[in-house]
């Protein structure tokens, strides 16, 4: 027989016990910030940010290395009412589903750093913010606002390409697209700084078709260590017009450029236009009139018989508004310059595509 004292005690524990539970495991939290080293930048020079990932939680995190990459880190830039993100993707976009960026833990409580350089490539206001895509979801930073002006009258940036073919030296500037391939543009310009393009060839060249260089093998089977999303944009392709050539994936685009000879109709809309030849189509049109090994020549079909080599190309800063395509001095209207026709499509060679690696899709294939 349980007293009537003891009964009611155990009714009063019983509750407490009933509720007992474990204490929650200990979870990661991680943030992004991000600080621009200066608000005001020349056009032409770099708008440093220091990007910090801290873990505030309890216990460590697996993440991603702290580097540009699609993966990992990317910024979304706004110039006005224009927004892009400014990415890459390592190694490139054929290898980037088995190859990921490595991994490394960030202790809890503990944070990692690292420094990007954003090449600033137009004039006016900027808008960044970082994404961070290392540890699952993308996680947003704060936002930061950088000015980037005129350098004195210098409102637009060219690149100037020097050439060596056969002893003969020959320069050709033209002016970039930022507007219309903004991630291109900057990608080209960080390139082109880190002295990336010295020393390459234009390794293809079509008679009254295009010239074709950038890839650091020589043979269009080369890129920077990473690939580029495409920005197909309004931008006819016109004689002298800059682009990106890629393989059959539209986001294959790295280092390989190349520089129509003539209107090519036919491929507007499918690679990106980027840039507009100022000065030196005359010497562009002389090394479309090398001789090469020929459709089916060996190593390479279209080489050059001689190398003709990438000296260097150098970004500058200049003032004056920059031509239109195609003429050398009209206006931007995207049209052909005057008295010369489109070219006919049918008679068209083989597309600007580079080669890619063996699992790619044939280089040959038009874009799906």
């Amino acid at each position: 027989m349980i007293r009537r004292g003891i009964l009611v005690a155990i009714l009063a524990v019983s509750p407490v016990l009933a509720e007992e539970v474990k204490p929650p495991a200990a979870a990661s939290k991680l943030a992004v910030t991000i600080a621009a080293a200066a608000d005001k930048v020349a056009i032409g020079d770099n708008i440093t940010l220091e990007v910090k990932l801290e873990n505030t939680g309890d216990a460590a995190a697996t993440v991603r290395e702290l580097i540009l990459d699609k993966t990992a880190l990317s910024f979304d830039v706004k110039w006005g009412e224009k927004s892009f993100p400014y990415q890459i993707i390592r190694p490139n976009v054929y290898t980037a589903p088995r190859v990921k960026v490595a991994s490394t833990s960030l202790p809890a409580h503990k944070s990692m750093v690292t420094y990007v350089d954003v090449p600033a490539v137009k004039v006016g206001k900027w808008n960044l913010t970082a994404s961070y895509a290392g540890a699952g979801d993308a996680i947003k930073s704060n936002a930061v606002d950088v000015e980037v002006t005129a350098a004195g009258d210098k409102d637009h940036l060219v690149a100037i390409v020097d050439i060596d073919r056969e002893g003969q030296k020959g320069k050709v500037v033209f002016h970039f697209f930022a507007d219309d391939a903004p991630n291109t543009v900057m990608n080209y310009v960080r390139l082109a700084r880190s002295g990336f393009y010295s020393g390459l060839t234009f390794h293809r060249v079509i008679k009254d078709f295009m010239i074709q260089g950038g890839c650091p093998f020589g043979t269009g089977n080369g890129d920077p260590g990473y690939s580029i999303p495409a920005e197909f944009n309004s931008q006819k392709h016109l004689e002298g017009s800059v682009a990106m050539a890629r393989s059959s994936d539209y986001a294959s685009a790295g280092s390989q450029f190349y520089i129509c000879l003539k209107p090519q109709a036919k491929i507007d809309g499918q690679y990106t236009v980027f840039g507009q030849i100022d000065e030196g189509m005359d010497f562009v049109r002389q090394i479309g009139d090398v001789p090469t090994k020929g459709p089916n020549g060996k190593p390479i079909a279209d080489c050059p018989l001689t190398p003709v080599t990438i000296t260097s190309v150098t970004i500058e800063a200049r003032g004056a508004t920059p031509p239109g395509p195609g003429d050398g001095k009209g206006p931007g209207d995207g049209k052909a310059p005057e008295g010369v026709k489109p070219a006919d499509p049918a008679k068209q060679p083989a597309e600007p595509v580079k080669d890619p690696p063996k699992e790619a899709p044939k280089s040959g294939e038009n874009p799906k």
